[in-house]
């Protein structure tokens, strides 16, 4: 088996993540009147289609990685699986209320799908000879930022409501900030052309990416997000000089770095506001949302892709720590159930919150999936390391 034919379970895995987030953001709340099918229209909203079309990029560049670069005619296979993933969004939101089925949104996601690929095929292109790693799934730090952009894609959804929510944007864009600009700069720096300002530029493109949901809702806030995620940046490539330090310990003083802001981020996520903190605490078995709205599904959805990336997270600081392997998974898996556990204790000191024993099985779910996607990635960097020793 060579090199190319390796397993690619990772990326399949991400590519499923990208849709089930996909899935949340067009079709909540899930409530569905088969009875009553919508309309269908030639032509939908103009002012969507970059939206669509950013929406299904990651689709497409995931569908590359998890194809492989032996497929004949990639760009047209992520086209055609964009317009069926497209398809099946836009036929399942014929039965939702308020909802128009249009064949611009088609064409235009089934392009970004399109785009995705090409983006994925001329970075490994680029990349192969100087840097493999930087395009692909061979270093964990590049997961993570695969990881950033969904979540904040559920973060930024649905600003209307709660405006203020927009601010969360900013720890999580300076997680990328400080993870991308310590990839530039303490690996990928003497065989990328590239430029201080220019890998500053590339990192305020991709918050950008991240968070296109609420650009045209919040213009003014994402701007300032953008301008701190901008500075931080700056800072990192800037001050912070990287020496010559191995790749394990180059790996843990990100991270350092990293967790500060996650975990602003996380003390953000409970509901706002939270300093109206009431005595009392309340406990629910089911969902406490008695009407499941929208935002009740953003919410949930948001807490759930925030508590994979926290499992990863986890998994990747204390995975090459000292230790066998079993006490090693044990501890990790131990920290990321206490942080579920916090995070949903926090809900039932709030007004018209309730902590829920549902939700924080469903935290528990996804920190394990974060916590068993490290390990897949972890698998992969060893077996790509173990054939290129050989």
């Amino acid at each position: 088996m060579t090199v190319t034919e390796r397993p690619r379970t990772v990326e399949w895995a991400l590519l499923t993540y990208v849709v089930i987030v996909i899935g949340v953001l067009t079709l909540t709340p899930f409530r569905f009147d088969w009875n009553a099918p919508g309309a269908i229209a030639w032509f939908g909203d103009s002012g969507d289609a970059p939206a669509n079309v950013l929406l299904f990029l990651p689709v497409g560049y995931f569908f590359q990685l998890a194809a492989g670069p032996g497929r004949r005619r990639p760009i047209t296979l992520a086209l055609l699986a964009g317009a069926a993933l497209s398809a099946s969004v836009e036929c399942l939101q014929l039965f939702l209320p308020d909802r128009l089925t249009s064949f611009t949104d088609l064409l235009a996601n089934a392009a970004g799908a399109a785009l995705g690929a090409a983006v994925c095929q001329q970075l490994a292109r680029r990349f192969r000879e100087r840097a493999p790693r930087l395009a692909g799934l061979e270093h964990p730090l590049v997961t993570v930022m695969y990881l950033l952009l969904p979540l904040m894609w559920l973060t930024a959804a649905d600003v209307d409501h709660r405006p203020e929510r927009v601010w969360m944007l900013a720890p999580l864009g300076a997680v990328g900030a400080l993870i991308l600009g310590g990839l530039w700069q303490h690996q990928f720096a003497p065989v990328v052309r590239l430029t201080r300002p220019g890998v500053a530029l590339m990192i305020g493109l991709w918050f950008l990416l991240g968070s296109f949901t609420a650009l045209f809702s919040a213009p003014v806030t994402v701007a300032a997000c953008f301008m701190l995620v901008s500075l931080i940046a700056l800072a990192r490539l800037y001050v912070f000089q990287a020496g010559n330090r191995s790749e394990r310990r180059f790996e843990q003083l990100v991270l350092v770095t990293v967790w500060p802001c996650y975990l602003v981020y996380l003390s953000m996520l409970v509901p706002w506001p939270a300093a109206l903190a009431q005595v009392s605490f309340d406990f629910v078995v089911g969902y406490p949302e008695a009407a499941f709205d929208r935002m009740a599904a953003l919410r949930i959805g948001e807490q759930f892709a925030a508590l994979s990336l926290l499992g990863y997270l986890v998994a990747e600081s204390r995975g090459r720590h000292q230790g066998t392997a079993m006490r090693r998974t044990t501890s990790s898996a131990a920290w990321v159930v206490l942080a579920v556990l916090v995070v949903e204790l926090a809900h039932g000191f709030l007004p018209a919150e309730s902590a829920s024993l549902a939700r924080f099985v469903l935290g528990c779910i996804g920190g394990g999936f974060g916590f068993s996607l490290y390990a897949g990635q972890l698998s992969l960097v060893r077996l790509l390391g173990g054939r290129a020793a050989a």
